[in-house]
């Protein structure tokens, strides 16, 4: 706030949840991806994406969420 006193800022992020009920988030290396949508592949995942507004001059902020679930399709 007092370093951007005028400002709208912005912040998302999204985990997932594999059928057994896991928890991820990013992969963080090429080589956790390739292994991520490896085990992902051919199964059904929910997805929880959070978002937050946050005006710095007033101090108020507006936060939403999304969940929705997608089915990957088989690697190969």
């Amino acid at each position: 706030r007092e370093r951007y006193p005028d400002a709208l800022i912005i912040g998302s992020d999204q985990v997932f949840v594999d059928p057994r009920g896991r928890i991820h988030g990013k992969p963080h290396t090429p080589r956790r991806a390739i292994e991520q949508l490896t085990a992902m592949a051919g199964k059904r995942h929910t997805f929880f994406t959070g978002i937050c507004v946050y005006d710095s001059a007033s101090g108020e902020s507006i936060t939403d969420h999304a969940t929705f679930s997608v089915t990957m399709r088989r690697l190969g």
